[in-house]
């Protein structure tokens, strides 16, 4: 993997190996995409599940969006005539990059912790631009965000208008 450099300050990046990115996908990736940016208090969870933990733990969660992601038309976003991509932001505790992730390619490198380096919603967009590069998804119907994760979406759709069709900032 390649350095990931910072767009709001060009003069830093991660090293290589350093970027993780936490994600879900729910509905039928073959439908149109729709990518939900999280604020940085919430985790890729946006419907209810299970989740298995690296210990084969089996852990219940909440989803932060049960109301307004699911199947059939009740739902804003529909999951019979969309797929959801969610990533959990950088520098949220949520799995992907963080001042807790380690500072380096391996997992034994010790944490960013007060050397992670500060970042914007500029930075947090290019992020889930990278995620979306990974899973091979060129075109969104939709970026969506609420609170932090709606000043990723509205981030998302200045720097990259030809990715989306809508975008959706809700208290951001």
């Amino acid at each position: 993997a390649a350095p990931f450099r910072l767009r709001s300050n060009p003069d830093h990046e991660l090293p290589a190996g350093t970027v993780r990115i936490k994600y879900a996908r729910l509905g039928d990736p073959s439908l149109p995409a729709v990518l939900i940016c999280p604020s940085m208090s919430n985790s890729v969870h946006v419907v209810d599940g299970e989740e298995t933990r690296a210990d084969g733990q089996a852990v219940q969660h909440r989803g932060w969006w049960r109301r307004v992601v699911g199947h059939g038309e009740d739902f804003g976003i529909d999951l019979d005539r969309f797929h959801v991509i969610v990533g959990a932001p950088m520098g949220s505790p949520f799995g992907s990059t963080s001042p807790l992730t380690p500072s380096g390619p391996g997992e034994n490198d010790p944490p960013f912790r007060s050397s992670f380096p500060q970042i914007t919603p500029l930075d947090q967009a290019a992020h889930q631009k990278l995620l979306l590069d990974e899973l091979g998804v060129s075109k969104l119907h939709a970026v969506v965000g609420g609170s932090m994760g709606g000043m990723q979406s509205i981030q998302f759709a200045a720097n990259f208008p030809e990715m989306y069709d809508l975008f959706f900032a809700v208290a951001a």
